[in-house]
């Protein structure tokens, strides 16, 4: 079987990947292409969006840890900025109240 050469980074992968599936062409491959050693520049970011979308239809018990870690990341992160985190987050501070009795 022949190895198929397809660069994915390019900017023009897009384009060419929908033109190929209009021709119905059986297999192709970058190798006759100008942009053949182009690469486009994606950050890592724009990619979680299509994860997220990924496990909840196909691993929902992913995206539930994923969601309880970046709450858990969250509320370390305001604890380190000094925000009260957690239940006492709503309650405003009580310093110098006595209890009259």
């Amino acid at each position: 079987m022949e190895r198929t050469l397809r660069n994915i980074s390019c900017p023009e992968y897009g384009r060419c990947l929908d033109d190929q599936a209009r021709a119905d062409t059986a297999g192709w491959d970058c190798s006759a292409c100008d942009h053949a050693a182009d690469h486009a520049d994606h950050a890592e970011t724009e990619f979680i969006e299509y994860w997220l979308l990924l496990w909840g239809v196909f691993k929902p018990e992913l995206l539930r840890l994923y969601r309880q870690a970046q709450g858990q990341e969250a509320l370390r992160s305001r604890s380190r900025q000094g925000a009260p985190a957690g239940r006492d987050a709503a309650r405003p501070a009580q310093r110098g109240r006595r209890r009259m009795r």
